[in-house]
């Protein structure tokens, strides 16, 4: 019982903490792991003895003096888990969809650590049993008439060589059931990983002279610069080399760029409201709900221990009150829409369990139930195959058209913006080069979107040598 109560107040304490850590970083994880490496700078047995000695002999006071000395090594676990995995994108997709940080901690966070928690709470199983016995046998914990092994063996001392059984029994119960958690620790934990389960159209955003700011030794470095656009509920591409600040942009009009970076602009406003003024809440108001992202790949942007169903419903369980029925409808109507068979049983599968096409189409689910008013598509075909790429884009035409929302799309492929877009922003090196309607595309006037669509192959193609881009045609411009 003491280390079954000690595992369930220490562990969820150190998860806690060492989650929150890891997630904030800055002067939030300095101070909790300053405190943190205090507790594991001393051993723990001496520090339980100092609790007990304080609080007085009794189990209760025993339970409360183990499970203070033994949080400080799971907080340190989940925060090295939360480390690994908090700029991960899927977390950025939960963070699209404008859930809290609090939200994003207790429904993402805490059940990518729980796998490696109980792990190592079965492996400190143990270093627990030992510990309170080792006060059972100074006196200092469960008190007679209440059994307990290390009192057992401190009372079995006195009959060692008559009656050798009454201290070995108790020792060798200590060594069994400490063998026993550590085999329940890793079934549990192959249990509880997933993966190892088989009209009017009224102006919709507007940027003037806006930037993103990376800091250098030398001072502050402009990545993306000048671009200027207006959008309404229309389909706007954006073209450009791998680095040229596509991505960037999309993910600025969100102010979801991580520090320490940040966004500057003259004038940066959607639908009326003035984003340069919208506080970090105020931002998570609108995204999701207003104005949402796909992300590339599918793999990396959807959680590994959730199900899909769960993933899907986080932006209408972050921005409207709704039923688990009602939850549970919009959710398998949106995976229809987006013409996945047996919505039902896909719910239920967890990402592992899906192949890209259908990652791709679950991430597009996830970002139009909320029906907002701006998509932005970051190359939402840039992990798929060929054949599956224009199923893909001609959902994404199509939804786009029966909700009458605006589209961002941002890709690398200059033909297929031709065909999906109204108007196409061509960018290099952080700057928009030039903007035209994506009807003339082929009659582009500069020299780098020129050298784009040189640089593609034809079907009729005679060339024996595609060109090359020739960089010092607008070094100048």
């Amino acid at each position: 019982m003491i280390v079954l109560l000690v595992a369930a107040i220490s562990a969820p304490i150190g998860l806690v903490i060492g989650a929150i850590s890891g997630y904030f970083g800055g002067w939030v994880d300095k101070v909790m792991m300053g405190v943190t490496d205090i507790f594991l700078s001393m051993p723990k047995l001496i520090m339980a003895l100092a609790f007990v000695a304080a609080l007085g002999p009794g189990i209760e006071n025993a339970i409360i003096a183990i499970a203070i000395t033994a949080w400080p090594a799971y907080a340190r676990i989940a925060r090295a888990e939360t480390l690994t995995f908090r700029n991960a994108e899927f977390i950025d997709a939960i963070k699209l969809q404008g859930a809290s940080p609090a939200r994003i901690i207790i429904n993402h966070v805490l059940p990518l650590c729980t796998s490696s928690m109980i792990v190592r709470v079965t492996l400190d199983m143990a270093g627990i049993i030992l510990t309170a016995a080792g006060l059972g046998f100074l006196g200092l914990g469960a008190q007679p008439p209440l059994p307990e092994w290390g009192a057992m063996i401190s009372r079995g001392r006195a009959f060692i060589l008559d009656q050798w059984w009454v201290a070995t029994m108790p020792g060798f119960a200590i060594i069994v059931v400490s063998l026993g958690f550590c085999f329940l620790g890793d079934g549990l934990r192959d249990i509880l990983d997933p993966k190892n389960e088989a009209s009017h159209e009224p102006e919709t955003a507007r940027n003037r002279r806006f930037a993103r700011h990376l800091p250098h030794h030398q001072g502050d470095v402009e990545v993306v610069k000048g671009i200027s656009f207006d959008l309404g509920r229309e389909r706007l591409a954006i073209v450009g080399e791998s680095g040229s600040g596509k991505s960037m942009t999309g993910r600025a009009i969100l102010k979801l760029i991580r520090s320490p970076g940040r966004v500057t602009a003259n004038k940066f406003t959607f639908d009326g409201i003035d984003l340069n003024k919208q506080s970090e809440r105020q931002m998570r108001k609108l995204r999701g709900a207003r104005i949402s992202m796909v992300m590339q790949d599918p793999k990396f942007s959807l959680n590994p221990v959730l199900s899909i169903e769960n993933q899907i419903a986080e932006a209408l369980r972050t921005h409207q009150k709704l039923t688990r029925k009602e939850l549970d409808e919009k959710v398998l109507h949106m995976l229809d829409q987006v013409r996945i068979n047996d919505p039902a049983r896909v719910a239920k599968l967890y990402p592992h369990e899906v192949s890209g096409g259908m990652g791709q189409r679950i991430m597009i689910a996830m970002m139009l139930i909320p029906e907002p008013d701006l998509l932005i598509a970051d190359e939402p075909t840039s992990a798929l195959d060929v054949s599956v790429q224009a199923q893909v884009l001609d959902l994404i035409d199509n939804l786009i058209r029966e909700k009458g929302m605006g589209l961002i799309l941002i890709s690398h492929d200059l033909n297929l913006v031709a065909n999906y877009a109204d108007r196409v922003l061509v960018m290099n090196a952080g700057e928009i080069v030039e903007q035209r309607d994506a009807s003339d595309l082929q009659n582009a006037t500069h020299p780098y979107t020129q050298g784009l669509l040189n640089a593609m192959p034809r079907l009729d193609e005679t060339r024996e040598q595609l060109p090359t881009l020739d960089r010092t045609q607008w070094a100048a411009t």
